[in-house]
């Protein structure tokens, strides 16, 4: 019976030991330049630059990659307003991959000389003054305000309304990346440039989803016919009026 209690002590000594052994060599291995990033890939960004990243996070190559707080490089990042979403993952072993998801620029609100970038729920992304860097988005002059939390504040609510029914609108009939400009500076009136040079004429009121389909039709006949330029207007009731340039 002492025997086998000691050969059972024995057995346990052994386990222990190399549990030790293979936990030292581990660590040895964990710690060594194996382990030291190489390479660090950012995914999915397109306005947020991987270099502002490098910088937000502090990442230093030859660093160990298991030194890094991943959590806390993710609360890091997704305080940029830009970044919707950040999974970074390490990929052993010298490796990490930073997977972004960009807010896209919902509309470029213009007030005089300045612009602003939002998204599609009225946050501000970027404020610019004196000119407007991205050709490529819908641009509405309108009047708004940015306060000291970096929020942007229409004259008063209806105006905001105005300008998320609008550009809804447009997106909902497909002509969204048709229009170049939307003017919201009078709460009755709506103008708007095609970047085809089309401006288009309509009342704010309460058939502006059936007068922007409206619109939508007239676009797809201008463009069979191969037509730029002109104006289109709509405040005549139902009756649509072309007028061609010049």
């Amino acid at each position: 019976m002492k025997k086998r209690r000691k050969l059972n002590t024995n057995n346990v000594m052994i386990v222990l030991v190399f549990i030790l052994m293979l936990s030292f060599c581990i660590c040895i291995i964990v710690k060594s330049d194996l382990f030291d990033v190489k390479k660090i890939d950012v995914i999915g960004n397109k306005r947020v630059t991987k270099s502002n990243i490098m910088k937000e996070l502090n990442i230093n190559l030859n660093e160990n990659i298991f030194a890094y707080n991943f959590k806390d490089m993710k609360n890091k990042l997704i305080k940029n307003p830009y970044i919707e979403n950040v999974e970074i993952k390490r990929k052993l072993p010298n490796k990490i991959i930073i997977s972004l998801k960009e807010k896209e620029i919902f509309a470029v609100l213009k007030d005089e000389d300045n612009y602003c970038y939002i998204d599609k729920k009225g946050n501000l992304l970027e404020e610019l003054r004196g000119s407007n860097e991205s050709k490529k988005d819908l641009i509405v002059d309108v009047d708004y305000s940015v306060d000291d939390n970096k929020s942007i504040k229409f004259k008063n609510y209806k105006t905001k309304e105005n300008v998320f029914k609008t550009l809804n609108y447009l997106k909902e009939e497909g002509i969204y990346r048709k229009i170049n400009y939307v003017n919201l500076k009078k709460e009755s009136n709506i103008e708007m440039l095609t970047r085809s040079n089309i401006k288009i004429l309509l009342s704010n009121d309460d058939n502006l989803d059936y007068n922007i389909s409206r619109v939508s039709k007239i676009l797809i006949d201008l463009q069979n016919k191969n037509t730029n330029g002109g104006t289109i207007n709509l405040n005549y009731g139902k009756l649509a009026v072309y007028s061609p340039e010049g």
